[in-house]
């Protein structure tokens, strides 16, 4: 898997180290805005409103591999590959 076609969004918890992980609780909103701005950015596009309807309609989150690292304190997201997880080495993602 090319490293330009996954989307990697930094985590790290609110408080209480990595052992206890208390995110924010709009945190779905954050990684949403987060994965759609990035996307464009790898693609060299502008986060336009246009832009950004056409990769939640034609590339939603929803539809994306979405890979917690704890370990690295990030979020692998891979677009269009929800019902693939099988298809990934999860050491070779987590490099």
């Amino acid at each position: 898997m090319s490293r330009s076609n996954r989307i990697e969004i930094d985590i790290r918890p609110l408080n209480g180290g990595a052992s206890n992980r208390v995110l924010p609780s709009d945190i779905s909103e954050i990684v949403h805005n987060e994965y759609t701005n990035k996307y464009l950015s790898n693609i060299g596009a502008y986060p336009t409103p246009e832009n950004i309807e056409f990769v939640n309609h034609n590339l939603s989150i929803d539809d994306a591999l979405i890979l917690p690292v704890w370990s690295r304190g990030k979020l692998l997201i891979i677009p269009g590959m929800k019902d693939h997880e099988k298809d990934f080495d999860m050491q070779e993602l987590s490099r």
